[in-house]
């Protein structure tokens, strides 16, 4: 099994267990079996912070008494891209992946800034918080088109509270912020004319050849 392979086997095991998109949790214990490592949330719990208000609300809309779903993972996208390179975040990383991959970190090489996102399985799509955003976001490409070594981005695996619209997966009581899902997002924040924000794909120091 190559490198890429195992990395996204890795990635893909996350999708079983439904975790909540939370910015600045997860990735810090990479030895563990998912990417939460020990961060939990409790919607039952301090139900004034903005973030589990919104949370509690999904969970109402959806059918489901939070305050009865008990501790429930929590991780952000940089959180589960680290654990799936397996490293800590903020140990010798920052805790943002879009900004270590657009920084001269030697450990990230750019492969491409085509809106196309020609690359490989295994690396990364990547762009930086900008005007229309107030955070940067990262997934790992899982397939290229026509299923090919090598070519555009069509399949990407990633965590956000976007994937939360998205309907459970079979067997799980509610949706997951980490899914695997098309290009489409990372599409949105690709612009030429500010490359210093863009969506561009690198490649991880585990690949380079």
């Amino acid at each position: 099994m190559s490198s890429a392979e195992s990395l996204i086997l890795r990635a893909r095991s996350a999708l079983d267990l439904p975790t909540l998109y939370m910015l600045g949790k997860g990735g810090k214990r990479p030895e563990r079996p998912y990417p939460h490592g020990k961060d939990y949330v409790d919607l039952a719990e301090n139900t004034s912070d903005p973030t589990i208000k919104v949370y509690r609300e999904k969970a109402q809309a959806r059918g489901y008494n939070p305050d009865k779903l008990g501790p429930l993972p929590v991780c952000d996208c940089s959180g589960f891209i680290w654990w799936v390179l397996g490293e800590a975040r903020n140990e010798r990383n920052t805790d943002w992946i879009h900004q270590d991959a657009r920084n001269a970190d030697i450990r990230f090489r750019v492969v491409s800034t085509s809106p196309d996102f020609p690359g490989r399985p295994g690396d990364l799509l990547v762009y930086a918080h900008h005007g229309k955003t107030s955070y940067g976001h990262v997934g790992l490409i899982t397939e290229v088109q026509g299923g090919t070594a090598e070519g555009p981005a069509s399949q990407v695996i990633h965590c956000s509270s976007g994937n939360m619209e998205l309907p459970p997966r079979d067997g799980q009581i509610y949706p997951s912020g980490i899914a695997e899902t098309g290009v489409e997002v990372f599409k949105v924040h690709h612009n030429p004319q500010h490359p210093e924000w863009s969506t561009l794909v690198c490649r991880p120091w585990l690949l380079w050849d």
